[in-house]
This record gives structure tokens, C-alpha cells and sequence, in this order.
């Protein structure tokens, strides 16, 4: 619910800050899940969305999505790029396209999405693998986030007064008795 934070976060992350190339999908999900467990508000509903061509590196990808069906949490794949395979684009610091990511031998490294990976993990963790040719399924993933059950994430003001009226309630009662005493007993002189 955190717009402003999610926009910050955004900004501050720069491709050059990526230690190497490649993806680690399970480290990924790893870490989602446990940022969901330490920010558990009630939610009953859980969900991690993966932006992912499905190529992993590292091989993971098993423990992770356990441990996030363990817990209960569900995987939406988006499935990124082509069956067909496309090269990896390199930029420049200011966006400017340099060239394409060479391997040691000097040719174009392609990437392809692998469908059956991304559905695989959506599956093993109860959620759905989403794929449009033609641009990202972002919105549908809206509309599933919009019917699984939501956390109350607001947080509410309750003022709790301490009454400490008693301290001056002696001496206040006190004055009062004292100015009712000399009132009668001006009146009284008087006449």
C-alpha cells in the first residue's frame, strides 16, 4: 500500500548494481518469502509476483518454491519474452543502446523464455503461470490480487486520556466552599 516507498526503491535500483549477470530465481523467491513472513499483518492471502523469462542459473528454484508452499504463499508467474528466443540488449549509463551481450566466443547470447519452468512454480505453490505474446499479463495479475483477501494495512489513531482530575479536585472544592463561605458572610454585613 506503500506507494511512495515501492516508487523510491524503484528509482534507487540500477542495473549496474547487479554483482553479475543472469537471473537466481530461487534466491529471489527466497527472499520474497521471507520479507512476507517478517511483515505479516494477517493477510490470508499471500502472493509474489515473478517477472521472470523462467532461465535459472543457479538451480534454487526447488527449495524456494517448498518453502513458499510451506508457508502457504502463492507464485504469479509472468511470463516474460519468447518461445523464440531474442538477444540481450546492453545500455549505456545514460539508456543509450550499446550493443548486444557476447559470450567468451565472441557471439550473441540469446534468451528464451522457459514457460515450463514459470508454470511449474505457479503450479507447486497454488498460483497461475501468465503469459501474453504481445505485452505483460500485468493486468490480470491486478485482478487476481484484487480477489484474494486483503490484510487490513491502515493503521488507526485511538486517543486514551488519563484522568488525573483528582489532584485538583480536592483543592477546587476546597476554594469553591471558601468562596461560597465569604459570599454569605458579605451579605450578611451588609444588611
Amino acid at each position: 500500500s506503500d506507494y511512495a516507498a515501492a516508487k523510491l526503491f524503484l528509482r534507487a535500483v540500477e542495473p549496474e548494481e547487479m554483482p553479475q549477470g543472469g537471473s537466481n530465481i530461487g534466491s529471489a523467491l527466497m527472499l520474497a518469502q521471507r520479507m512476507l513472513l517478517s511483515t505479516d499483518r494477517g493477510a490470508k492471502d499471500q502472493v509474489v509476483v515473478l517477472l521472470s523469462d523462467g532461465e535459472d542459473t543457479t538451480g534454487e528454484v526447488s527449495e524456494a518454491v517448498a518453502a513458499l508452499k510451506e508457508a502457504g504463499i502463492q507464485v504469479l508467474a509472468v511470463g516474460i519474452g519468447g518461445a523464440d528466443g531474442a538477444p540481450i540488449p546492453r545500455y549505456g549509463p545514460k539508456g543509450d543502446f550499446i550493443d548486444y551481450v557476447k559470450d567468451r566466443d565472441g557471439n550473441t547470447v540469446m534468451t528464451r523464455m522457459d514457460a515450463s519452468v514459470l508454470t511449474e512454480i505457479a503450479g507447486e505453490t497454488g498460483g497461475v503461470f501468465l503469459h501474453q505474446p504481445q505485452g505483460a499479463s500485468m493486468g490480470e495479475v491486478v485482478a487476481r490480487i484484487d480477489r484474494m483477501q486483503k490484510a487490513e494495512l491502515e493503521s488507526r489513531l485511538a486517543v486514551r486520556y488519563d484522568e488525573r482530575f483528582q489532584t485538583f479536585a480536592l483543592p477546587g472544592l476546597m476554594f469553591l466552599a471558601a468562596g461560597m463561605l465569604l459570599s454569605t458572610s458579605g451579605r450578611r454585613r451588609a444588611a
